[in-house]
């Protein structure tokens, strides 16, 4: 991520919920992101069930680095809270980031 980039390339950062959605999509979804620019950042995030079950697989495929989040309350939504936080730090250690796509 610290590499040189071409100057005027726009740097886009795709983090992606597993919980609320189905990989199948993945494939489609990050060709449609490339027509925004190039992808420097890909995170899917979600608990262990899904994240080793259903999504493990195009992760790993579509190399994107699994963030995983227990559930530490019964109701509260962590993964959601840990993508909030990314996005924060992905405009802070990115600052050329021009596009941020949350699924």
């Amino acid at each position: 991520m610290n590499g040189a980039v071409a100057t005027g390339e726009t740097r886009v950062a795709v983090l992606v919920d597993c919980d609320n959605v189905t990989p199948e999509i993945l494939e489609y979804a990050l060709r449609v992101i490339a027509q925004f620019g190039r992808v420097v950042l890909r995170r899917g995030y979600g608990n262990h069930t899904t994240l080793a079950n259903k999504w493990q697989e195009a992760l790993v495929r579509l190399a994107f680095t699994p963030c995983l989040q227990y559930q530490y309350a019964s109701g509260k939504n962590t993964a959601d809270i840990a993508l909030a936080l990314s996005v924060s730090e992905a405009l802070r250690l990115l600052p050329r980031l021009f596009r941020l796509l949350r699924t």
